[in-house]
C-alpha cells in the first residue's frame, strides 16, 4: 500500500488508513526507529511496564525476604563513607 505525505504545521506525516485499524491491533504510541532510508514503527515500550503487578505479587509472599538479606551483607563502604 502506498500513502502520501500530509502537512501537520511545520511537519509531515502519513495517515494510517482504517482498515488497519479495523485488522490489526493498532496502538496509540508507536516507538520510531530509522535504519538506513526506512522508518520502522513498533508499538511504543514503556520501560517499566508491569512493575505495579509485581510489585504487588511481590507483596502477596510472606516469606519472601525482599531486600533484607542484602542489608545483613558488611562492605566497607558503610564503614568509612557512611555517617550513623
Amino acid at each position: 500500500m502506498t500513502v502520501k505525505t500530509i502537512n501537520i504545521g511545520n511537519s509531515k506525516g502519513i495517515r494510517i488508513p482504517s482498515y488497519w485499524y479495523k485488522h490489526v491491533d493498532m496502538p496509540d504510541e508507536f516507538d520510531v526507529q530509522f535504519e538506513g532510508n526506512k522508518i520502522i514503527l513498533a508499538p511504543a515500550q514503556h520501560p517499566r511496564e508491569g512493575w505495579r503487578e509485581s510489585f504487588k505479587k511481590g507483596k502477596e509472599k510472606p516469606d519472601d525476604p525482599g531486600l533484607a538479606e542484602f542489608a545483613a551483607v558488611p562492605n566497607s563502604w558503610d564503614e568509612t563513607e557512611w555517617e550513623w
